[in-house]
């Protein structure tokens, strides 16, 4: 895997990866590819990238579900509070977001 010194990606290089990782766990490839260390990774990533003050999400930014959709998610746990204020502001509105 390629990393950027930096330890940062651009958002769509990480929605890539985190596709990534779940078609290879999906596929039951995990033993292909280091995914215990991409995961590891992914989860710092993710939780960096998404945007947390709500009053933005109505413009582009990374909203919690750019990353995930369900509680089943490994980007879930640090991340429920956010997307728990995600989830009541969709209802509220209709939206429907989706995930990579």
């Amino acid at each position: 895997m390629h990393w950027r010194r930096s330890g940062q990606i651009e958002v769509h290089e990480l929605g890539g990866y985190c596709t990534f990782l779940r078609g290879v766990e999906r596929a039951k490839l995990t033993d292909k590819y280091d995914c215990v260390f991409l995961a590891d990774r992914l989860e710092k990533l993710v939780n960096d990238a998404i945007e947390r003050a709500h009053g933005k999400w109505p413009v582009y930014s990374m909203r919690p579900s750019m990353y995930f959709s369900s509680p089943a998610s490994i980007f879930y746990k640090e991340n429920e509070e956010v997307q728990k204020q995600r989830t009541v502001l969709n209802h509220k509105s209709g939206s429907l977001d989706s995930s990579f």
